[in-house]
């Protein structure tokens, strides 16, 4: 969707869809949308039945998940992969596909692929991003976010 609208998206808080299925409507109307780095992960879990509303990361953690989704979801904040770089979480054997990872210092929200160093970015990097594969980046090529450390992780039962 990126790569077939590229000048259709903007990054932005303020108009982004709740939903990637709501930003692709507007897309595809020719309209302008803005998207975040949480729109796809709030796609994916509606897409699993779950309720994506109020969904984010902030600040290196999550906000606004329900109870529905607590009880599908392991958190890590001390453990496991908190603390290192994705690309060092990955060499380690740490991550998961489909583990939801927020950054320290940050507000931004990314999946794990289970592809190497690659996550599922929505937000600004996915946007500038020169690389061919729209927004499923290598992480340990992003420059902002290569030598980030990984503050919390949601992670399925």
């Amino acid at each position: 969707m990126y790569k077939a609208y590229p000048k259709r998206w903007v990054y932005s808080w303020g108009k982004a869809k709740k939903t990637f299925e709501g930003a692709e409507r507007e897309v595809k109307s020719g309209h302008k949308t803005g998207t975040t780095c949480v729109v796809p992960i709030r796609w994916a879990l509606k897409m699993m039945g779950l309720n994506p509303d109020g969904f984010w990361g902030y600040k290196g953690s999550f906000k606004g998940y329900d109870a529905d989704l607590k009880k599908k979801l392991k958190i890590y904040r001390k453990t496991g992969p908190v603390g290192y770089t994705i690309k060092q979480a990955v060499d380690k054997g740490l991550l998961k596909p489909g583990d939801i990872i927020a950054f320290k210092g940050r507000t931004h929200t990314v999946a794990y692929s289970g592809i190497g160093y690659k996550v599922y970015e929505g937000g600004s990097a996915a946007l500038r991003s020169k690389l061919k594969n729209g927004i499923l980046l290598d992480y340990s090529k992003v420059l902002t976010y290569r030598s980030r450390k990984i503050s919390c992780v949601l992670r399925w039962k």
